[in-house]
């Protein structure tokens, strides 16, 4: 194993040398005095070493590293999107798309769960906008335009590192309206329990799914998981709702071309979405009511 006496002694030559730290990683020196650390293994191996999840962890983190990179124009293709089946299927159910009755059940749960107030409004923002977590929690009262139902995040809280624009339906207007009379005197939304100044932790979205008896059962990032299935299923097109899930299109000559950003279409659509869970939450309250589809 590599000290850090040797990786700061390491000196450049005419042709790139490598340095071995073990177990496929290396210290790369260039010619011209720069050094990277590079790690190789496959992801097969990873699944087979440490289990289907850790391999499909490292899959994620590589991908969304090539996400940004196709987004700012520095690659031209993803190479981890043609292995993507590569890996055995990840047995754990917890990402996996919610039915209608189980999304009316979380909701009902959630609503009467009795904790804090700005974890159950964030966990309904990113349920009724289809946010990630982080950016339901951390989100910021400038960023928000609620005359316009419009919530616009800043490119240094986005994946891609590009702003997003995100239609609000009536149920987040009227939601986030009262809960300025609360916090909005903050910076954030959801300003953390002990210190106001900062965001809420999105380990309180874990704690609260816990108490409910929801852990194992679902994750909040399958929540994007879940809205992509049912809108796909109501028919909505692919465009729209790969951009409200903010995801960069795949093929790069499509991107450089598509700039839309459909948001007038995605208000229509997000609006339906949210009188939905309103539909399907009802429903969980009522025994032996029946969900509705969505079709």
């Amino acid at each position: 194993m590599l000290t850090d006496t040797q990786c700061r002694a390491a000196r450049p030559r005419e042709k790139a040398c490598k340095l071995t730290d073990g177990s496929g990683l290396v210290l790369e020196v260039k010619p011209n005095g720069v050094k990277a650390w590079r790690y190789r293994f496959k992801l097969t191996t990873a699944a087979r070493k440490n289990g289907p999840s850790v391999a499909a962890e490292a899959k994620r983190s590589m991908a969304g590293v090539f996400e940004l990179a196709m987004a700012t124009l520095r690659v031209d293709r993803d190479p981890v999107y043609p292995v993507r089946r590569a890996l055995p299927p990840n047995k754990t159910q917890y990402k996996r798309a919610l039915e209608p009755e189980e999304i009316g059940r979380l909701l009902r749960d959630m609503a009467g769960h009795g904790g804090r107030h700005e974890t159950l409004a964030a966990f309904r923002l990113m349920w009724l906008t289809l946010c990630r977590p982080s950016e339901s929690v951390e989100a910021r009262w400038a960023e928000f335009d609620l005359d316009a139902a419009l919530w616009r995040i800043a490119a240094e809280r986005m994946k891609q590192r590009k702003s997003h624009a995100v239609p609000l339906p009536r149920q987040a207007v009227e939601m986030l309206r009262a809960l300025r009379g609360i916090t909005g005197h903050h910076e954030h939304l959801f300003p953390g329990r002990d210190d106001r100044s900062k965001p809420m932790a999105i380990a309180s979205f874990r704690q609260a799914l816990h108490v409910l008896g929801w852990s194992g059962q679902y994750s909040p990032h399958a929540t994007r998981t879940t809205g992509s299935t049912r809108l796909n299923e109501m028919g909505y097109r692919p465009d729209w709702i790969e951009r409200q899930l903010a995801h960069v299109e795949p093929n790069s000559v499509r991107r450089t071309y598509n700039h839309a950003e459909y948001l007038a279409d995605r208000a229509v659509m997000m609006q339906r979405w949210a009188g939905l869970l309103d539909e399907w939450e009802k429903a969980a309250g009522e025994e032996g009511g029946a969900i509705p589809s969505g079709a």
